[in-house]
Protein backbone atom coordinates (compact mmCIF):
# COMPACT_ATOMS: atom_id res chain seq x y z
CA UNK A 1 0.00 0.00 0.00
CA UNK A 2 1.08 3.41 -0.93
CA UNK A 3 1.32 5.53 1.81
CA UNK A 4 3.07 8.71 0.35
CA UNK A 5 6.00 10.38 -0.98
CA UNK A 6 8.30 12.03 1.40
CA UNK A 7 11.07 14.86 1.03
CA UNK A 8 13.61 12.51 3.13
CA UNK A 9 14.11 8.96 4.51
CA UNK A 10 13.48 10.88 8.16
CA UNK A 11 10.20 12.08 7.12
CA UNK A 12 9.16 8.80 6.01
CA UNK A 13 10.14 7.42 8.76
CA UNK A 14 7.80 10.16 11.18
CA UNK A 15 5.33 9.12 8.93
CA UNK A 16 4.86 5.99 9.93
CA UNK A 17 4.52 6.45 13.60
CA UNK A 18 1.28 7.75 13.67
CA UNK A 19 -0.26 5.05 11.48
CA UNK A 20 1.45 2.03 13.49
CA UNK A 21 -1.63 2.38 15.78
CA UNK A 22 -4.12 2.29 13.18
CA UNK A 23 -6.69 -0.43 12.33
CA UNK A 24 -5.13 -2.72 9.33
CA UNK A 25 -1.50 -1.37 10.08
CA UNK A 26 -1.81 -1.97 13.46
CA UNK A 27 -1.79 -5.70 12.48
CA UNK A 28 1.32 -5.55 10.29
CA UNK A 29 3.65 -2.69 12.55
CA UNK A 30 6.56 -4.20 10.78
CA UNK A 31 5.34 -4.15 7.52
CA UNK A 32 6.40 -0.57 6.44
CA UNK A 33 9.04 -0.23 3.80
CA UNK A 34 10.66 2.78 2.37
CA UNK A 35 11.91 3.17 -1.11
CA UNK A 36 13.67 6.00 -2.35
CA UNK A 37 12.73 7.56 -6.13
CA UNK A 38 14.20 9.94 -8.02
CA UNK A 39 11.65 12.51 -8.57
CA UNK A 40 10.64 13.68 -12.53
CA UNK A 41 11.93 9.68 -13.43
CA UNK A 42 8.97 7.30 -15.32
CA UNK A 43 9.17 3.95 -14.02
CA UNK A 44 7.65 0.77 -15.75
CA UNK A 45 8.37 2.09 -19.21
CA UNK A 46 7.28 -1.75 -20.81
CA UNK A 47 3.76 -1.38 -18.90
CA UNK A 48 2.83 -3.83 -16.69
CA UNK A 49 0.56 -7.70 -16.21
CA UNK A 50 -1.46 -8.22 -12.78
CA UNK A 51 -0.31 -11.56 -11.44
CA UNK A 52 -2.22 -13.70 -9.39
CA UNK A 53 0.02 -15.61 -7.31
CA UNK A 54 -0.30 -17.89 -4.79
CA UNK A 55 -1.59 -17.00 -1.19
CA UNK A 56 1.17 -14.99 1.56
CA UNK A 57 1.12 -16.02 4.92
CA UNK A 58 -1.56 -13.95 6.24
CA UNK A 59 -3.97 -14.26 2.90
CA UNK A 60 -5.79 -16.59 1.48
CA UNK A 61 -5.24 -14.69 -2.10
CA UNK A 62 -3.32 -11.71 -3.41
CA UNK A 63 -2.90 -9.87 -6.99
CA UNK A 64 -0.45 -7.36 -6.94
CA UNK A 65 1.05 -5.47 -10.62
CA UNK A 66 4.02 -6.28 -11.71
CA UNK A 67 6.03 -4.42 -14.54
CA UNK A 68 5.94 -6.11 -17.70
CA UNK A 69 9.28 -7.38 -18.46
CA UNK A 70 9.18 -9.13 -14.85
CA UNK A 71 7.44 -11.67 -16.56
CA UNK A 72 6.53 -11.40 -19.96
CA UNK A 73 9.30 -13.30 -22.70
CA UNK A 74 11.81 -10.79 -24.09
Amino acid sequence: MHIGIYADRAAAEAAIVPLRDKPGFRDHPDGFEIHAVVLGATDWTEGFTTFFGGPPRDAEAEAFNLPAWAILPP
